[in-house]
């Protein structure tokens, strides 16, 4: 777990200690969100403190594994994370249109399709 500022209504933590504790780690599978995906604007987040934090995550990563609902390929956001050359792997909710799994496999990415998990007080089960 990172340290610095957290956001309760995100879940996540940003500011210089976020940032500092990155910058000290190297060669991690990095798992991220994205508030929006676009074709030809990338991978984006709604505020630029995520975009910041999660291009400095991809930039001392391995391997970048992005993790979004199927709403997020309908709309982009403000702020620019990545491009989608990027991302190692797509793991989504649903398949995504027709016309992204064209983009996905002409930019080489995989996408997979998980079944949602259900949070229980004794861990994780699949519904």
């Amino acid at each position: 777990m990172l340290g610095g500022q957290y956001r309760p209504d995100r879940m996540d933590f940003i500011g210089p200690l976020a940032t500092a504790t990155i910058e000290h780690l190297r060669g991690y599978l990095a798992f991220i969100g994205a508030d929006g995906l676009s074709m030809d604007f990338g991978v984006s987040a709604s505020d630029i403190e995520s975009a910041h934090l999660y291009r400095q995550v991809i930039r001392n990563a391995r391997e970048t594994v992005l993790l979004v609902d199927h709403t997020k390929f309908r709309t982009p956001s403000l702020f620019k994370i990545c491009e989608m050359a990027d991302i190692s792997r797509i793991v989504t909710d649903q398949k995504p249109p027709e016309v992204w799994l064209d983009f996905l496999n002409a930019q080489g990415l995989r996408s997979t399709m998980e079944k949602r998990l259900q949070f229980q007080s004794k861990g994780l089960r699949n519904p």
